[in-house]
């Protein structure tokens, strides 16, 4: 509701909290990237972050690689 046109954070501010986000991993945990992931590789077009947050979500949590490895495979199929 307010007079304010540009962005809410910056660039280098939104890389900010992301990394904070990955950072809480009693919050953000393997289950909840795992949805959000699933939640994102539906969304069209995909999240403009959606291949930072695939990466930073392996980088948390190795096991994730074949989850994300069919999420791709998905994805490359779907065109």
């Amino acid at each position: 509701g307010s007079a304010h046109t540009g962005p809410a954070l910056t660039p280098v501010e939104i890389t900010d909290a992301c990394s904070a986000c990955f950072e809480q991993r009693t919050v953000f945990t393997q289950q909840v990237l795992e949805r959000a992931l699933s939640q994102m590789v539906v969304q069209t077009p995909l999240p403009l972050l959606f291949m930072r947050t695939v990466i930073q979500s392996i980088h948390a949590f190795p096991s994730l690689v074949d989850f994300v490895m069919e999420i791709l495979s998905k994805l490359v199929s779907k065109q």
